[in-house]
């Protein structure tokens, strides 16, 4: 059996709007903001951390990646056993290592809307 809960939203806040967004969610709502991964601090943006651990990633539009934002990444307990349903009834999963030691794919619902799914304990 699996469980899921939320780990991040990304939410798209366009190639100038970097600065006004952190205004607005670090300024205004007073959310701490954190260090973007290196290994995705290529892709621009900036990340926040929300109370219970849940993170905001706020992304530029970039050519190689605009249909992957925004989305939500779901952190999983049962991994393994939700990817291979995923793929059995949806019949695609993207697996992706870009992040070290995180193991995450994503997928896409019936409507095409962009989902991650992660495990925290990789």
């Amino acid at each position: 059996m699996f469980s899921i809960s939320i780990d991040r939203v990304a939410v798209p806040v366009g190639l100038g709007g970097l600065s006004e967004a952190r205004q607005f969610y670090g300024g205004i709502l007073g959310l701490k903001e954190v260090e973007v991964a290196e290994a995705l601090a290529h892709n621009g943006g900036a990340w926040f951390e929300l109370a219970g651990g849940q993170k905001l990633h706020l992304c530029t539009d970039f050519p190689s990646y605009p249909a992957r934002n925004p989305h939500p990444a779901f952190v999983v307990e049962g991994f393994e056993e939700l990817r291979q349903r995923i793929l059995a009834h949806a019949g695609r999963v993207e697996d992706n290592n870009d992040i070290p030691g995180v193991r995450r794919f994503f997928s896409r619902d019936p409507f095409g809307n962009h989902l991650e799914f992660l495990d925290r304990r990789a």
